[in-house]
């Protein structure tokens, strides 16, 4: 397969997961505005509280399996096979593990009502592990067409079953009755959606152990530093503020899980193929890397800078704590591009413990911040500690690429420049047009028309100031190009349309 065969299928595969994320997020975000109506924040708070110490339990059996096998050439059975039982031990234990530590967290956080859910979520993580491991295929051969339908049928019935039980309980059950009926449908549509059949044997695990060590590593470290939070601030202000944090974290997250982190999906069995086959990927790396900050800058920086009339337009007052959340950690997501396209990279490279022992070395450090930044200045200096610690994070992955690609950083710095510059202007051209920050409206309607008449504004001034760059800069290649022969393209069969009639 050719370069410009394989980048288009890598291109083509990243559209089909934005798609997919976006439509989930579709869905989530309709479910969450309904679920922030129907529900107290502490609600909310409880679910995420025994979602993340499943989570974490989970974590320490992560081990990247199906990273391997993505990186392997062929199939071949018996790895998949042990895969697979790997995978479904791992789902025994943690169960096991939830539900015995159920009553020990449920006297930590002097709150009854954590044992119960525990114990539900430790049986729906037994289910979890067995999942068909066939379906690694539709990742692994660039078949995101079948994944987008494997994962949002599952994200639809967790909102209609969500909703459901909300409406008929007004209860945190409809949260975790949600979180069950998406794990069951992914295990019921694995098999339906896959011909394989795996089967129970550990013939090969340690050619899986060799490479997934560092996955897990790096999966359980990652866990705690990304759940950091939820424990310091569960512990300094109680489970409520939990909620308006997460809440607060998952809104100005939106632009790195909704475009960086499918596109990364698309790209690691891109680039894996392409080192596969003694190609460098170091063009690719630098492509990729300046069209996701095209995307993710400017929409991440006008996501901030709107968060107050967002937040009162769709959830209301009852969570206008999570506003200068939201305003914080917008600034830093640049550097959560840059770790996530480093990661991509260096497990391609075959270094998953150069990855690995970043994360590691990040975690103490954001740890060490929340502590000090909610110890004496609460959510807001939650939202700066994250913010910091993900921005070290992100130069650290900056100069690993250029260690193991060297001329990453010199091939990046001229578009991702262009494209911070034009961010730059539009964030000041917003400042100047409102007076200053951006308050909430005096009613929904009012909150309405400040959100997408900023956000309208803030694309016309971000596109007119990057375009102004490109064209000083003598029309070079890179992601402007790209966009703007593919908008060419889009009109061209109108225009003609118009000419011949």
């Amino acid at each position: 397969m050719s370069d410009a065969t394989l980048k288009k299928k890598v291109a083509v595969g990243a559209g089909w997961m934005i798609f997919l994320r976006l439509a989930t997020r579709g869905v989530g975000i309709v479910s969450m505005l309904v679920m922030a109506r129907l529900l107290l924040p502490d609600d909310f708070g409880l679910v995420a509280l025994a979602t993340t110490i499943a989570g974490a339990v989970e974590a320490l059996g992560m081990m990247g399996l199906q990273l391997a096998l993505i990186r392997e050439s062929g199939v071949d059975r018996k790895l998949y096979d042990t895969a697979f039982t790997m995978t479904v031990i791992r789902g025994v234990l943690t169960g096991l593990i939830v539900a015995l530590s159920a009553p020990i967290v449920a006297d930590f956080f002097a709150d009854d009502r954590l044992e119960a859910v525990l114990y539900v979520i430790g049986a729906v993580a037994v289910l979890q592990g067995f999942e068909n491991i066939g379906t690694v295929a539709f990742r692994k051969d660039l078949a995101f067409d079948r994944e987008f339908v494997l994962f949002m049928t599952a994200r639809v019935t967790t909102s209609v079953v969500t909703f459901a039980w909300a409406l008929v309980t007004d209860s945190y059950w409809a949260l975790v009755a949600g979180i069950c009926a998406s794990r069951v449908i992914r295990v019921v549509m694995s098999y339906t959606m896959h011909p394989y059949r795996p089967g129970f044997t550990l013939a090969e695990w340690r050619k899986l152990i060799s490479f997934s060590v560092w996955i897990w590593i790096a999966s359980v470290a990652g866990f705690l530093r990304d759940q950091a939070d939820a424990f310091v601030i569960s512990r300094c202000l109680g489970i409520t503020q939990v909620g308006v944090f997460r809440l607060g974290t998952e809104i100005s997250s939106l632009t790195t899980s909704e475009l960086v982190q499918p596109i990364c999906r698309a790209l690691l069995p891109g680039f894996s193929a392409m080192h596969n086959t003694g190609r460098s990927v170091l063009e690719s790396v630098v492509e990729s890397f300046s069209a996701v900050c095209l995307l993710v800058l400017p929409a991440a920086l006008g996501l901030s800078l709107i968060a107050a009339p967002l937040v009162h337009l769709a959830l209301g007052p009852n969570w206008s704590d999570a506003v200068p959340v939201i305003r914080i950690l917008g600034m830093f997501v640049i550097f959560h591009v840059a770790s996530e396209i480093g990661t991509v990279a260096l497990l391609t490279l075959g270094r998953p413990d150069v990855n690995a022992w970043i994360v590691v070395a990040a975690t103490p450090v954001r740890l060490l911040c929340l502590m000090g930044g909610v110890g004496y200045f609460g959510l807001t200096g939650g939202a700066w500690a994250l913010g910091v610690s993900a921005g070290l994070e992100g130069l650290v992955f900056l100069l690993q690429m250029e260690r193991y690609l060297p001329g990453v950083l010199i091939g990046m710095a001229a578009p991702v420049g262009r494209t911070t510059v034009a961010s730059l202007a539009m964030a000041g051209a917003l400042l100047a047009a409102n007076g200053g920050p951006i308050f909430a409206g005096a009613d929904a309607l009012a909150s309405a028309a400040l959100v997408f008449g900023n956000a309208l504004f803030g694309a016309v001034v971000f596109a007119i100031v990057l375009v102004a760059l490109w064209l000083l800069a003598g029309r070079p290649a890179g992601p402007e190009a790209i966009l703007i022969r593919a908008v060419r393209a889009r009109l061209a069969p109108r225009r003609l349309e118009n000419t011949l009639s």
